[in-house]
């Protein structure tokens, strides 16, 4: 139930933040570089914490 609880304070803050970045960058540029992060941040995760060979896989399976 705790988990329940993060991914919905999570999912709030989220929209928040992108509302935010949206007004302040326009939408194109904050989807892009939410894109980015995104891309590097679970890339990140799921090469052992570093940006390893299978990075170009990852980047390019969408």
């Amino acid at each position: 139930m705790f988990q329940a609880l993060v991914a919905t304070v999570l999912f709030a803050g989220s929209v928040i933040a992108a509302g935010r970045s949206a007004a302040l960058l326009g939408s194109t540029a904050a989807n892009f570089w939410r894109i980015v992060v995104a891309t590097f941040l679970l890339g990140g995760g799921y090469m052992g914490g570093g940006l390893g060979g299978a990075f170009g896989l990852f980047f390019l399976s969408g």
